[in-house]
Order: C-alpha cells, then structure tokens, then sequence
C-alpha cells in the first residue's frame, strides 16, 4: 500500500506575540543590550508519523494540543519549522463549515464559488446545485444571502457543497462541531459511505465516538508532542487513560 502521508520530525514554533512587541518590553531589551526578539512558541515539537493511503485516521488531542496547526502544515498554509513533510495527491482542506462562502453572496453564488475554490468548473457546479440545495434542505433560501442564514443552515451548505469535491486526502479540522442533531445523523451515514472509499482522511475531532466509527487508526497529541499511534481503538484507551491520570493529578 502506497504512503499518502510522511512526516518526518517536524516542529512548528511561532513567535510568542506573533512579532509584535510592547514598547515598554523592547526598550528594556534594548537597555540589557539584547536583540529583543519574540519567545518563540512551539505548537509541534519533533512529530513523526505515516498515514498509508485509503486509511482513515482520527487526530485526537484536548485544546493546544497542535492538531489545527498540523493540519494547515500538511496543507501547505503553514511552513514547518524543521523536519519533512511528503503528501502524495490532491488536497481537499475544511477547516470549518463556512470557510469559503461569502456573507453577501447568495446561496446559490456561493455554491458556485466555493467550488470554484477546489478547481470545479462553473458548468460542474451548476449541474450540482440541486442536489446540493436539497441535501442541505436549502431548496426554499437558493436566493438569500449566505448571512442571513442560521450557523446550523451555513454548515448544511457547506457540508453538502464540499459533498461534490473530490480529492485523494481529505484534511478535516472539527468539520461536526456545528450543526443539529438531525444534521449530523446527515453526516453520520455520508461518512458511513466513504469509509469504504480509497479516499485518504485525517480527521481532527473530539467525538471519540466519530473516532471509533469512522477511522481505523488514531494520532495521538499532547502539547505539541506526538504521544500515540496506531489503531483507534489502542490509541483512543491511551488518551482516556491520560486524561485520567491527568484529572487525578491536578488538585
């Protein structure tokens, strides 16, 4: 089986006040005779891992655990600090539901332009907009305003437009955080579909319960640091385990 997905040591650091600095710190820099460059903030720090093409892979981790800034690395938005980055194949990157869609375009404008934004023709995407329309149960609102709609109506449109995009790699950070019940169940059985596929996922989430329906392996991160990885169902009893430990130790 092909790798769709290598990385190889890779540590991101930000400035710690994204280069800015008050000018009260840089003066005392200055009188200490230091260059007064910003702390540096290490998101990942030395990560490795494979991910094997067609596998579905659950990226679990609580909140700064680096999974939003991994993801963007893998996409090609951020750059890594150190270490190597292989993808092999096209890129499909959702780092939220309304990414994309304009607030003062219509519904049915940005369905266009959102598919345009992942190389599909404007022909292509009016054949689709039905169907679209209809899955996000939008058929009534094709002329309302993309702003004017509901947070949960803004994610059945995005949800049901990125439906029509395919892709080799499918990079999702927190795509089921928004939206109903009804909505989800929605999402539930399309996953259910693609798990199937030859299509490569890495998902970031916090449902464990997506993790274990959806995806056969796990990653594993901790404050930057790769902690697991491996098949879901080991992975997933190591991070219950951590969080455990955790919670037990904290006063």
């Amino acid at each position: 089986m092909e790798t769709a997905i290598r990385v190889q040591g890779i540590s991101k650091g930000f400035d710690h006040e994204q280069g800015h600095r008050p000018i009260l710190k840089l003066m005392a820099s200055w009188a200490d005779g230091k260059p007064g460059r910003p702390d540096n903030f290490y998101a990942l720090k030395d990560v490795s891992f494979s991910i094997q093409s067609g596998v579905k892979t659950a990226l679990i981790g609580n909140n700064g655990a680096g999974k939003s800034t991994l993801l963007k690395i893998l996409a090609g938005l951020y750059r890594q600090s150190s270490g190597t980055v292989e993808v092999k194949g096209k890129i499909l990157y959702l780092p939220g539901l309304s990414i994309g869609m304009h607030p003062q375009l219509t519904v049915t404008e940005n369905i266009i332009l959102h598919s345009a934004i992942y190389g599909i023709s404007r022909t292509a995407s009016t054949q689709n907009i039905q169907d679209i329309l209809a899955w996000a149960e939008l058929e009534r609102f094709a002329d309302l305003e993309f702003r004017k709609l509901s947070k949960g109506m803004q994610a059945r449109l995005a949800f049901s437009t990125c439906r029509h995009i395919t892709a080799d790699i499918h990079l999702l950070d927190e795509a089921l955080s928004s939206g109903d019940q009804n909505f989800k169940a929605k999402c539930d059985r399309y996953f259910e579909q693609q798990s199937t596929t030859d299509r490569t996922y890495l998902v970031a989430t916090h449902s464990l319960k997506f993790a274990q329906s959806f995806c056969t392996d796990a990653i594993f991160l901790h404050k930057g640091r790769l902690i697991g990885c491996g098949p879901t169902e080991e992975i997933l009893e190591q991070y219950e385990k951590f969080n455990e430990r955790k919670a037990s130790a904290e006063p």
